[in-house]
């Protein structure tokens, strides 16, 4: 099993309605909430081109 750091973050009315829908969605149907959050930070960090942990230690 994954080691994962357990976080909490305030979420917009309007944002939790959006990943609420997304649920409803045939891709996200058989995701958590917490699943789902997921895949949209990574889909935002690829989107921004952010590089991975590993590979900003090794930039230094």
């Amino acid at each position: 099993m994954t080691t994962m750091k357990r976080v909490s973050i305030s979420l917009p009315d309007d944002l939790d309605r959006r990943i609420l829908d997304l649920r409803r969605t045939d891709q996200f149907v058989r995701s958590s909430y917490s699943e789902i959050v997921r895949q949209l930070l990574e889909r935002g960090f690829a989107a921004l081109a952010v590089p991975e942990p590993e590979q900003l230690q090794d930039s230094a």
